[in-house]
């Protein structure tokens, strides 16, 4: 028996990109689902995130979205949106300068069209572009607030908890004499580098419930600060909110 981490983010695109990468599987999908909206729909949805206050977090993109469209899928379209900005931001150049660029890179001929988008689909792309983006203050704060997340912990990929049984054999192994009950925490995550690293470790029955006593302590101190902040009128960012649920 176990519980396993399930991890909720948008489809990443690549760590830290400074260009499009526009032959990649997910950003021919995303981008096809923002080729969908309709001009109205784009216009009202970028107006939307220039309005926003505070952080905007990816969860509340797609919300947003689904509010202003009224489409149920909002998910690819929201992942695009997010993901442009983000390699923008990690690109260092103006806002025009990588509006130029990218649509530059859109419309290189040398681009193979049997790998993903049509040279059509990359035109329209290409037309699009400067109208999705914007120097939004909601996500500039949630890219800072990522960043200094990021650059505190490794990211969270997988969190089990493996609970079994292990038998106690007799000195020639011909018999078993008991069982020893084991409960194994195994954690994987991500570097800064984009590389896996993994932590096992066995935690007696008395570990395992002073995990849940930290965890259950863990949830106060967020609840009090979120109290504080907000009371204050201070905007913050529970930074990957959303991302990782127990099922």
């Amino acid at each position: 028996m176990n519980e396993q981490v399930i991890i909720f983010r948008p489809a990443s695109w690549e760590r830290d990109l400074k260009d499009l990468p526009i032959t990649a599987p997910v950003f021919v999908r995303d981008g096809r689902a923002f080729l969908e909206l309709k001009d109205d729909e784009l216009a009202k949805s970028v107006a939307a995130i220039d309005a926003k206050l505070g952080f905007l977090e990816y969860p509340d993109l797609i919300d947003l979205l689904r509010k202003v469209t009224g489409r149920k899928e909002s998910r690819e379209a929201a992942s695009f949106i997010w993901n442009l900005h983000r390699i923008w931001r990690h690109s260092g150049k103006s806002l025009q300068a990588f509006i130029d660029e990218s649509q530059a890179a859109l419309r290189d001929p040398a681009v193979d069209s049997d790998e993903g988008l049509t040279a059509d689909e990359r035109e329209q792309l290409a037309q699009r572009l400067p109208r999705a983006m914007t120097d939004a203050r909601s996500l500039y704060l949630q890219w800072r607030a990522d960043s200094v997340s990021e650059a505190t912990g490794l990211k969270l990929e997988d969190a089990r908890l493996f609970c079994d049984a292990r038998p106690v054999f007799n000195e020639d192994r011909g018999a078993i004499e008991g069982m020893v009950v084991l409960t194994t925490l195994k954690v994987q995550a991500t570097d800064l580098n984009g590389l896996a690293t993994a932590l096992e470790v066995r935690l007696s029955p008395k570990q395992l419930r002073a995990l849940v006593k930290t965890v259950t302590e863990g949830e106060t101190k967020l609840k009090t600060m979120a109290a504080f902040m907000t009371d204050k009128g201070i905007s913050f960012s529970p930074v990957d909110r959303g991302d990782v649920e127990l099922s």
